[in-house]
């Protein structure tokens, strides 16, 4: 069964995200419980800047949920309670915080994207912030400021494929999450972690500390079998233009 779970805020409200009328319960499977483990295991080793790699699917999202709830304060950091995840979709932003809010219930969440901009103190007494990439990243952009390093444990990055773009690296930059001697985990997941235009993520992640394939959770039965369709087509696509990842149509505004 499938459920959907929508967020909406009033205009004039508070950025704090309500709380649903009923937190159902969620079952870790198998690989997610592996996934988490393995996770916090090489964190403990050393590798502070991890991304995961699995299917489309597979519940990335359940599981940097539970992560978050599973991962401890660092020792070196008592102050950094808190986590921030990124993300450079509105429904992915929607999808984090509602799947956060079955797993901690009781946490407050607030959403920083476009004119929604929390205050410092309320991220000061917020447990986890969720964020626009773009919002944060922008060149021109002083918000990221409003986050004091000390205060976060984590960061996570989901669609990390898109981690090795300039508005990641500038955000990770600016909040120190990039240098060796930070305390902050960054983990990203994502279903895609080759990109096609070949840049490398090496900048952002030290390993890639868990991976399933497609083939082997179709075995496994946590995934059914794929049904490819190909479809014959004289369209040309010489002239389209590519922006953000996106194709565009030629000549078209860019929204």
């Amino acid at each position: 069964m499938k459920c959907t779970f929508r967020i909406r805020l009033h205009r004039f409200s508070t950025q704090i995200l309500p709380k649903p009328l009923e937190t159902p319960t969620h079952v870790l499977r198998d690989y997610q419980r592996e996934c988490i483990d393995t996770s916090l295991r090489r964190l403990k080793e050393g590798v502070r800047r991890q991304a995961v790699s699995l299917p489309v699917g597979s519940g990335k999202t359940v599981i940097f949920a539970n992560l978050i709830k599973a991962l401890q304060t660092p020792e070196t950091c008592p102050t950094a309670t808190k986590a921030l995840v990124l993300a450079h979709r509105t429904e992915l932003l929607s999808q984090a915080a509602a799947q956060i809010r079955r797993v901690m219930p009781d946490c407050k969440i607030l959403l920083e994207q476009g004119r929604k901009m929390p205050t410092v103190k309320e991220i000061n007494e917020c447990d986890i912030v969720v964020a626009s990439v773009p919002t944060l990243g922008h060149a021109t952009s002083k918000r990221v400021d409003r986050f004091d390093p000390n205060l976060f444990k984590c960061i996570i990055i989901d669609e990390a494929h898109h981690a090795s773009a300039t508005t990641y690296h500038r955000l990770l930059k600016k909040i120190g999450a990039l240098s060796d001697d930070s305390h902050i985990l960054v983990w990203g997941c994502s279903a895609t972690l080759r990109r096609h235009d070949g840049r490398s993520l090496d900048p952002i992640f030290q390993s890639v500390v868990y991976h399933k394939s497609f083939l082997e959770m179709i075995q496994k039965e946590y995934l059914c079998n794929l049904l490819i369709t190909t479809v014959k087509t004289s369209v040309v696509l010489t002239d389209v233009q590519n922006v953000a990842g996106d194709s565009m149509q030629p000549n078209s505004p860019i929204a």
